[in-house]
């Protein structure tokens, strides 16, 4: 991403977001920071009072619009809510080429580091996670009352489970070393998503076939 010519918080930002990710919060040093935004110090503490607050507003905002790109934009527009997340997890799930060190979380050490910091640090997690799980059950919610999926569907525990499904297929395939893994469990996951069709889908087949698109961080 090129950062020339965008506002400094912004860069800052950007910044930030690299190096928690390559060092996590204890490691992670402004000095580089710094650099990588091309500001002062001065400029930093004008936006954020310490390196906690950068921290938090990765989360909240870098952390956030990449999962509202990569995780609600793909199911959260068309017609056919259903069929849309089919193909969003088929997507995801499908990448050619990723070895081992493709399924760790580039943030998992920022997550771990701040965890053990300060115990509101879950609140920070929680807000993040919270966007796509409303937004995956208001649009199982919208196909409920199209009779798309099942009437008795339970929407909020659907999309919840989906969520942890999705979230998990990453976890365990990470803890193995394994994309077979991943995808052998986004091939269950995709046929659990199928199975709330309200009539036999007609959708196309289940396998999970290449595709460019890299893997979410730890399924985010």
């Amino acid at each position: 991403m090129r950062i020339q010519g965008l506002p400094t918080r912004a860069r800052l930002l950007h910044a930030a977001f690299t190096e928690f990710q390559e060092q996590g919060y204890r490691r992670a040093r402004l000095h580089r920071i710094l650099a990588g935004a091309g500001v002062t110090k001065g400029a930093l503490y004008h936006h954020f009072p310490d390196k906690w607050a950068l921290a938090l507003a990765v989360i909240d905002q870098t952390l956030a619009a990449h999962i509202e790109t990569t995780w609600i934009a793909p199911w959260s527009g068309g017609r056919d809510p259903l069929g849309d997340l089919v193909a969003a997890v088929r997507q995801h799930f499908a990448a050619p080429g990723w070895d081992a060190k493709s399924l760790s979380c580039p943030l998992r050490t920022l997550f771990g580091d701040m965890a053990t910091l300060d115990a509101s640090f879950p609140e920070a997690i929680e807000r993040v996670l919270a966007r796509p799980r409303s937004a995956l059950m208001s649009r199982l919610t919208t196909a409920r009352a199209a009779g798309i999926v099942r009437a008795d569907l339970d929407c909020e525990a659907a999309a919840l489970f989906i969520l942890s499904a999705w979230r998990g297929c990453w976890g365990l395939a990470r803890n193995l070393h394994s994309v077979k893994a991943a995808q052998s469990c986004g091939e269950e996951l995709l046929r659990y998503v199928e199975s709330l069709a309200s009539l036999p889908t007609h959708l196309s087949p289940r396998t999970i076939s290449s595709h460019p698109t890299p893997p979410l961080s730890d399924g985010l």
